[in-house]
């Protein structure tokens, strides 16, 4: 949603975990969090590991620092070469002049 178009990263957590990284960050001892997205892991300050799950997608947006224009420039090249191929099967698509080409029909009679 919003936040991924921003580039926040958000996640859900069970509510009990959550009130334990509140507590920990509450207090300047053990403040410290480390967001790994590449891993999908949270690490306190004590060394445990809280691991959450991120879309593949919206992870690949966020690690590569892409919005959804830039994911989709991503495809250029691929996106260029199905226009053009369809251009090849359809070309009264692109230019209205261009009368489209339709295959014969079979007979309707007994052979």
């Amino acid at each position: 949603g919003n936040c991924l178009q921003n580039g926040l990263l958000a996640i859900r957590l069970p509510a009990s975990t959550v009130a334990r990284l509140h507590a920990l960050a509450a207090r300047a001892a053990t403040a410290t969090l480390t967001v790994d997205l590449e891993r999908q892991s949270i690490r306190t300050a004590a060394g445990e590991k809280i691991s959450f799950e991120v879309e593949p997608l919206a992870r690949r947006m966020l690690l590569e620092g892409l919005d959804a224009i830039g994911l989709a420039l991503a495809y250029e090249e691929r996106i260029a070469a199905f226009q053009a191929a369809d251009r090849a099967r359809r070309p009264w698509i692109y230019d209205p002049g261009t009368k489209r080409v339709s295959a014969a029909s079979p007979s309707s009679g007994a052979a």
